[in-house]
C-alpha cells in the first residue's frame, strides 16, 4: 500500500495529497486479531489520517465479537460522511 508523506510528522496518509510516498505493509485489525489469536480486545485506537471508514470496515468482526471501547480520530475531509450512512457492524 502507498503511504503518502506529509510535510509534518504524523500527517502521513494512505489517501494521497502528495507525490512523495513509500510502500508499506498494511493489515486489517481483524487480520491482526486472528493472526495473534487474541482472546480479548478491550480498546481499539484508530488514527489513520483520512482512512477511518476503511479501518472500521477492517475491524468489523473484532468490534462485533469483543465490543471494545473505540477511540477514533476523524480527519476533516475524510470519508467520515460514510459513517453516518453505512452500517459498520
Amino acid at each position: 500500500m502507498k503511504s503518502y508523506r506529509a510535510s509534518q510528522s504524523g500527517w502521513h496518509s494512505v489517501k494521497g495529497g502528495s507525490s512523495d510516498y513509500v510502500i508499506v505493509d498494511a493489515f486489517s485489525i481483524d487480520d491482526i486479531v486472528a493472526t495473534l489469536n487474541l482472546k480479548s480486545v478491550d480498546v481499539v485506537k484508530i488514527d489513520v489520517e483520512g482512512a477511518e471508514v476503511e479501518a472500521l470496515f477492517g475491524s468489523r468482526e473484532t468490534l462485533k465479537t469483543f465490543q471494545p471501547k473505540v477511540i477514533l480520530e476523524i480527519v476533516n475531509g475524510g470519508n467520515s460522511s460514510l459513517l453516518k450512512s453505512s452500517p459498520i457492524i
